[in-house]
C-alpha cells in the first residue's frame, strides 16, 4: 500500500541513515490499492526495528490518509550471535540442567 518513488540504500548497507523528511519525500500511497475495501486497523511490517524511521514515515503516510485508524507495528530481526565463552555455557547448563536432561 506504500510504495517508494525513489531507490534508496538500504540502512544495512550504508553509513548514512534516512532521515524522517527524506523517507517522507519518496513514500508514496498507492491510491487505488487504499481504495479498495473500507480499513479497520494498520498493521506495519518491517524485518527490523533500528531506530525506527522507517517506521515512523509509513505510520505518518497511512495516519495521514486514513486518520483514525489504529496502526501498529510488527518486527522481525535476526542477527548472529558471537559463540559464547565456555563459562558462560557452563553457568547457563548449571542453571538449566543439560542438554540431554
Amino acid at each position: 500500500m506504500v510504495a517508494v518513488t525513489s531507490p534508496h540504500a538500504a540502512a544495512h548497507e550504508s553509513n548514512i541513515r534516512a532521515t524522517l523528511s527524506g523517507l517522507l519525500a519518496i513514500y508514496e500511497i498507492d491510491q487505488p490499492l487504499a481504495n479498495i475495501k473500507p480499513v479497520r486497523s494498520i498493521a506495519i511490517f518491517d524485518d527490523a526495528l533500528t531506530a525506527g524511521t522507517h517506521y515512523r514515515a509509513i505510520q505518518i503516510k497511512l495516519s495521514a490518509r486514513f486518520p483514525g485508524v489504529p496502526t501498529f507495528g510488527m518486527f522481525g530481526a535476526r542477527r548472529v550471535a558471537p559463540p559464547p565463552r565456555d563459562g558462560w555455557i557452563k553457568q547457563i547448563q548449571d542453571l538449566l540442567g543439560g542438554v540431554d536432561d
